[in-house]
């Protein structure tokens, strides 16, 4: 197993260097430069030759590739270069916000777990019956709806009609930051990115169940006398979380994807806002270092799931080893 996860370590790191390399020349490829919001002012009345002098000294007049190589040896010595649009270090700019989205993340991912594992084992345990309808419906809301759009019900039935919950922000106020006021304000963007993620693990489970709840190693566990409680949950479930946890490993980038958007409308203060206002601000640096970040989050993400591989298989944890 620790030659595995080394193995998997090793082909992170190549997967990281892609992500950051590609990254980096598209945002080379796009329309202007950093270096004329600097400058400022009226575009059509900014000097070529002001521009061409700024992109001297930020070493914007190399070639892309060489820029990324100096981009990355700074990276590993921990230096992830400095905002353009505000000239502090990036770092500075990205650890206030990373907190936010952790939260936002990491409770959604938790909240669709609890909700879709149980309705899946439920659905397969008793498929046709009215749980298995509401759970299907569940499923179909959660894959075909948009995350901006079920973001907007949201906030139309709960903030505008109801006003029952803020619609913005992470606390009341600033001198008001406790974790009522947190979890009054988390509630709607975490709804609305967690739907995002019940409808395909909850289909997976469902389908993993089933297949599971037709072995022969079920039927013989029922014939033993085994409680039905211990057949469904410690023989069943067991056997049907690879397929779940494969799911779970493909949702991370989509999670990370929806809470930029989410972080946009419910002007949830983490790295998906400070993401979207470095794009349009041409902040390089922000961007790539914010890149850094996600791209660290789910590679790390998926080798745990590796890990949990082991721990629901042994003949997994055998082989690896």
């Amino acid at each position: 197993m620790t030659k595995y996860i080394i193995k998997r370590a090793g082909i992170a790191v190549v997967v990281f260097l892609g992500i950051t390399l590609l990254v980096y020349v598209l945002i080379s490829l796009t329309p202007g430069s950093p270096a004329e919001m600097m400058v400022g002012g009226d575009l059509s009345k900014i000097s070529p030759e002001k521009v061409a002098e700024v992109e001297k000294q930020l070493g914007l007049d190399k070639p892309v590739f060489v820029q990324y190589i100096k981009w990355l040896g700074n990276v590993l010595k921990g230096d992830f270069g400095t905002s353009y649009k505000t000239s502090k270090p990036v770092i500075d700019e990205i650890i206030p916000r990373l907190k936010p989205t952790l939260i936002l993340t990491i409770t959604s991912t938790i909240i669709s777990l609890l909700i879709a594992v149980p309705l899946g084992v439920v659905s397969a345990y008793k498929p046709y019956s009215a749980w298995d309808y509401i759970s299907s419906a569940l499923a179909f809301l959660g894959t075909s709806v948009p995350n901006f759009f079920i973001s907007l019900i949201l906030i139309f039935i709960f903030a505008v009609k109801i006003k029952l919950l803020p619609v913005s922000g992470m606390y009341a106020t600033s001198a008001n930051q406790n974790i009522g006021s947190l979890i009054v304000h988390l509630i709607l963007p975490m709804t609305a990115l967690s739907l995002q993620s019940v409808g395909g693990i909850l289909r997976q489970t469902r389908g993993s169940m089933l297949e599971a709840l037709h072995g022969d190693y079920i039927r013989t566990s029922r014939a033993l006398g085994v409680s039905e409680v211990r057949v469904v949950f410690r023989h069943g479930l067991r056997n049907a979380l690879l397929p779940v946890l494969t799911v779970i490993g493909g949702r991370l980038p989509f999670i990370i994807g929806g809470a930029v958007i989410t972080e946009q409308i419910f002007s949830w203060p983490g790295l998906g806002s400070l993401m979207v206002t470095s794009i349009t601000g041409r902040d390089y640096s922000v961007i790539m270092g914010i890149t850094v970040f996600i791209a660290a989050v789910v590679l790390i993400g998926n080798i745990i799931i590796d890990i949990c591989y082991g721990l629901a298989d042994p003949r997994i944890r055998q082989s690896r080893t």
